[in-house]
């Protein structure tokens, strides 16, 4: 069996849930990844902003580094 056979078995088996961890559809995801797309593109110059005024706050000393649990929660 190659790599290629294999890989359509996956896909047109029972294997691939019709949803994913958080119970969406692929057809959600997609609509999902649009919306976020669309915003994205609509708010570039103000994180284009954002990441400046990080970026100077960083350079003048004024960050803190984070810190992570064991568990990868954010200690606050």
């Amino acid at each position: 069996m190659s790599v290629h056979d294999f890989a359509r078995f996956v896909t047109q088996s029972s294997l691939v849930p019709s949803r994913d961890l958080f119970g969406e559809t692929e057809a959600e995801i997609r609509a999902d990844e649009e919306v976020w797309t669309r915003q994205f593109v609509g708010s570039r110059d103000m994180l284009q902003m954002m990441a400046q005024e990080a970026a100077a706050e960083y350079r003048a000393g004024r960050t803190k580094p984070m810190e992570f649990t064991a568990e990868g929660r954010l200690v606050r």
